[in-house]
């Protein structure tokens, strides 16, 4: 991390209410939401339940307008409707931006918290796959710079889950001198977010596994995808897996089938996000 880097102003406080009200008025939240209730981790992976969960949560939130970890919380499940919802781009369009904005309201609320830079750059990121890599480079550099200070917070949030994201930007856009893309910089990353991880994560197992088959490592990149059935010790780790595990078998008969890497492979979603939508 350079010295001295300056990072973006958050927008005014009136500016982010106003963006949080239009979404509490897209989703019918009323003003005073009940403290949320608690759920089991297979709700998580119930398109309906969790539409239900994330209207009640924001409805905490408009209700709750400084709750730091309650902003981070609605954050992840709005990540979790994203990934989940697999035909309306639209819908996911909203819930890519749901997540930005709650990001940008926690960073506002703790500067200085790594949570919040997180989800503000994860939901630019899927701002990015959603509308198509191709027309989203010019959200490059703010992603980048968010989970640059998300990882010097706390490199350790989420088993290292910003190393692993800045990994991914790496990944996905085109190299020099169109865009930042560097397969060798991403592999890095993704080893040290391996290492923070301890290896129990599924995602960083399919990520790494996808950077090694794009530089023609096949046989490496089938024994990370062998890992990807890692013990669950928590709600986001069981996520990732009952998500992902269709997606790495996926993943494993390409590579079998010699297919190649197109390199706009999106390990997170179903959509081909090198379009232009």
């Amino acid at each position: 991390m350079e010295a001295g880097r300056k990072f973006p102003a958050i927008p005014n406080r009136a500016i982010v209410v106003l963006a949080l009200s239009a979404v509490f008025a897209v989703f019918g939240v009323s003003p005073a939401g009940a403290v949320p209730r608690a759920y089991k981790w297979a709700e998580t992976t119930q398109p309906d339940r969790v539409d239900v969960l994330l209207t009640e949560y924001l409805g905490a939130v408009r209700a709750h307008p400084k709750d730091y970890d309650l902003a981070c919380r609605t954050a992840q499940l709005a990540f979790y409707a994203w990934r989940l919802e697999k035909k309306d781009v639209a819908k996911k369009l909203r819930m890519a931006k749901l997540m930005t904005q709650l990001g940008k309201t926690a960073t506002e609320l703790r500067p200085d918290g790594a949570e919040g830079w997180h989800w503000y750059g994860a939901g630019l990121g899927t701002i990015g796959l959603t509308q198509g890599v191709l027309n989203s480079l010019q959200l490059v550099p703010e992603i980048k710079r968010a989970f640059e200070r998300s990882i010097e917070l706390n490199p350790n949030y989420l088993e290292g889950s910003a190393l692993l994201q800045l990994a991914r930007l790496y990944t996905m856009v085109p190299g020099f001198p169109i865009s930042i893309g560097d397969h060798k910089k991403a592999l890095e990353l993704l080893n040290e977010a391996l290492t923070r991880s301890k290896g129990n994560q599924s995602l960083h197992h399919m990520y790494i596994a996808d950077v090694l088959w794009a530089a023609g490592k096949e046989e490496e990149a089938l024994k990370h995808l062998k890992m990807v059935n890692v013990p669950v010790e928590n709600e986001i780790q069981y996520f990732v897996y009952e998500v992902s595990k269709d997606k790495a078998a996926e993943m494993e008969a390409l590579i079998r089938s010699d297919a190649r890497r197109d390199p706009f492979y999106d390990v997170i979603g179903d959509f081909q996000p090198g379009l232009v939508r």
